[in-house]
This record gives C-alpha cells, structure tokens and sequence, in this order.
C-alpha cells in the first residue's frame, strides 16, 4: 500500500517470501483497501477476513437453492453459519477463507451456466476457478481435479455439439491464466514450503503415509470432538463441527448413497472424496483443518441433508413436532456453549499458539525503552517476533526496506548467550524457561505460570 513492494523489496510479487516459505497474493493483496480505512490494527487485519466468510455465507445460499430448493438452502446456511469451522476460521486472518468464497462462487455460476445453458455464465465460473489457485496452495491440486470430475460428471450436457466450443475455450481460458501460477510453483522457490514438508521429502513410505494421512481427515474425534493438534484453528476440547452433526453425518452418507444416481449427488461425492486429498500430501500436522477448510460447507450441507432424511423417517406430525424442538434445542445449547467457551475460555486455552504475549511484552518494552541503551529481544524463546514489533510499533515501511530492523525499530534480536554484556545499561527479554541464562528481575506471568521474564542490567 504505502511502497508498492514486499518486506524483502520485491515490486508487487505474485508471492510473499514469509517465514521460509511464500504465502499467495490474492488475500494479501485484498487486505489493502480494509488497511487503508481502518488502519493497521487487529481489526483492519481481519476486517477482510469476515467479509470473504460473509460472502461465502451469500454465496454458499444460493449455491445451494440452485442445487436443490429453497428450505435445504436455509437450513443448509443455517448449519454453516453457526459451524465452529468456519465461524472460528472466517475471523482471523487465514488465506483459506478467501479460497472458500471463490470455489462457491465459481460453483454457482457454473450451475448458473448448466441450467440456463448461458455461455458467459461458463466463463465467470472459470474465472472463479483460475482465482482459487492464487488464493491458497491446495487449490492448485483441489480444483483441477474437481473441475475435472464436475466435466466427467455433466459430460453429456457439456459436450453436446452446441457446447464443445465454449467449454474448449473455457479450457484454454483457464490454463492460459492459471499458467503463471503453476510455473511459478514448479519452477521457483514459491515451492519451498511443498519441498520441505512433503511426504516425498520427509516420509520413508510416502504412499503409506498419503493414505494414513487421508484417513485421518475423516476421523469422528477430528472433525466433531476435538479437531486437530493447533488451537490456532480451533477451540480447545471442540471440534469443527458439533457433537450432534455426527449423527446427521451418518444419515446424510445414506441419503446420498440413496440418490447416488443423481448427477448432483455424484457431485457431493467427488467433494468429499476430494476435500482430504491436497493436505494428506504434507508430513506432519495431519489432520489439518485449514488445509482442508474447503470441506467445510460441504458438511454443513449433509448435516441439512442428514436432518432432512432423518424428518422423512417420522410419519407422525407429533413425532416430527418434538424432533424439531429437540433438534432446534440442541443446536441451540451447542451453539450457546461454544460461543461462551471462544469468547472466554479460548483467550486462556490458546495464548501462546497466538504468541499473545507479544503485546503487553512489547508494550512494557516500549514504556522504558529510553532508559537503556540497547533492548534485546531473545530469538531463541519467541519464534517470528520481528514481524509483531514491526505492527505495533507501526514501523514505516519504507524505513524497515532501507535500513533494516534494528535501526528502524531500535529493538534488537538475539541469542542471549551471546549478546548478554553486564557492562552496558541494557533490557534483556526472554521467555520463562530461560531464566537459567540470567535471572529476572521483572516478571509477567500468564495463566499457565509461563512467563515473560525482563532482565535489568548496568
């Protein structure tokens, strides 16, 4: 916004090199006008956030409507829009929620195009697809295969001879797009994060470990108990889904096993079967929620179907009167509780996976920053702090390009072991397990009796 270039210099990148890895544009690039309103702050850092989970929310309604009809649309959106998934992930500053409003759109207007047989609507899906890769890595596995599947799928309706033509060029459209991206992630360092994460590197058995991995994703204690080892994604003891969804999981499997021969049945099929695959090539951190968030309104779409199937079954308009209320109560008793537990337990549970002691820390620093000659940050204890000093001071950009962290900031980053001298006025930081290095004479404790320790010296 303010220098046209990255923190290491580079003019409008299609990827940002961060942390040893390069994180896609496309979110990056759509937080600039929330930024320039409100500012750099908590709030214009995630103000983009909720407005890709709330145009997904539109968007996923009407998805839907086409799909099936109006009431499975609403209650469907229903589903989705308390689901602890993506309530939880539309409201921090996550890249995969803007993958998530692009596949939905992309999805509508292809439908759009297959029911109306409207030719422009088949271009504005595709652009919608070509989006997704540069929103988020796993779309660049995810959606070649969907988009190949929903082609196989309607392969009598697209390929009728008024309709090659248009679905030729629409594949040519999207490789000619999507070009940069794959070459990019080929043959650049954009792929560094696959090169040192993926099974093929780290795993002795990778085609085992592919497969353990998938498995993993449709494991009932992740994806209705308690998700998956980051409290960054989810609330402790929660997982994406409620507890109740599990049974209407099961009987959304057999309605869809029912209506298999429906071509949109097919279709939620190949989702599902898919929405694993991307992240089960990564080793470690398996099941993970994020890179499989694209699943997300895939379930709450069974968990209406499920609730539907499971209304069917009561004959008795007194037996369906109660299991309303009883289904209606329970989501409302879950719903309550999970909002009870994010908004006053999570903040305790999930501190240090959000490094929230990095803003009362730096706070402190900052108070007597100009009684001492030098303030040394250790960094050893607190992993990519430069990055949460250079927002809440509000660093120029401009100044950080041209002359470094240290000299912009007037902070520095250290091994203690190092850069501990008695002999000068100093302010050493560092975690709590580090006070066998030096001891503290300031503390701040944390709920867990972890702390952040201050050492006074000269």
């Amino acid at each position: 916004m303010k220098t046209g270039m990255d923190e290491h210099g580079v003019s409008f990148p299609l990827f940002f090199e961060a942390f040893g890895e390069y994180r896609h544009g496309l979110y990056i690039y759509s937080m600039i006008p929330s930024l320039f309103v409100f500012g750099l702050n908590d709030f214009g850092t995630r103000f983009i956030s909720v407005v890709f989970g709330m145009l997904s929310l539109i968007v996923f309604y009407y998805f839907i409507r086409k799909l099936f009809d109006r009431n499975t649309a609403l209650l469907a959106l229903l589903f989705l829009s308390i689901q602890p998934w993506h309530m939880h992930l539309s409201r921090v500053a996550f890249e995969g929620i803007s993958f998530v409003f692009l596949f939905l759109a992309g999805l509508l207007f292809f439908y759009r195009g297959l029911t109306q047989m409207q030719k422009k609507w088949f271009f504005v899906s595709t652009i919608f697809f070509v989006l997704c890769l540069y929103s988020y890595g796993v779309a660049k596995l995810f959606v070649p295969l969907f988009v190949l599947g929903l082609l196989a799928v309607y392969r009598h309706e697209l390929f009728q001879k008024d309709m090659r033509k248009i679905i030729a060029v629409c594949a040519v459209f999207f490789f000619l797009l999507a070009a940069p991206m794959y070459y990019l992630s080929f043959f650049s360092d954009a792929n560094a994060r696959f090169q040192q994460g993926s099974i093929f590197v780290l795993s002795e058995h990778p085609v085992f470990t592919f497969f353990t991995n998938y498995a993993s994703h449709y494991n009932p204690t992740f994806l209705f108990f308690s998700g998956d080892a980051s409290l960054r994604h989810h609330i402790f003891q929660w997982g994406f889904m409620y507890y109740f969804e599990s049974i209407l999981f099961f009987f959304s499997l057999l309605f869809l096993w029912k209506k298999r021969s429906e071509k949109k049945i097919q279709v939620l099929f190949l989702w599902l079967v898919l929405f694993a695959v991307p992240a089960s090539f990564m080793y470690g951190d398996t099941p993970h929620a994020l890179r499989t968030f694209i699943g997300a309104p895939l379930f709450a779409l069974l968990s209406a179907l499920g609730l539907f199937y499971v209304w069917n079954i009561f004959a008795d308009e007194k037996l369906c009167t109660f299991f309303c209320c009883l289904v209606a109560g329970i989501m409302f008793l879950h719903t309550a509780f999970f909002i009870y537990n994010y908004f006053v337990d999570y903040k305790t549970d999930s501190y240090d996976y959000w490094m929230a002691y990095n803003e009362p820390m730096l706070a402190y620093a900052a108070s007597v920053r100009e009684n001492y000659e030098h303030v040394y940050f250790s960094a050893n204890s607190m992993d990519r702090l430069y990055v949460y000093i250079l927002y809440y001071l509000q660093t120029d950009p401009a100044v950080y390009q041209n002359y470094g962290f240290e000299n912009a900031t007037g902070y520095g980053i250290c091994d203690l072991n190092f850069c501990f001298n008695e002999t000068q006025h100093n302010l050493y930081v560092f975690k709590g397990f580090e006070l066998k290095i030096i001891n503290g004479s300031h503390q701040i404790y944390y709920p867990d009796n972890k702390t952040i320790a201050v050492k006074f010296v000269g």
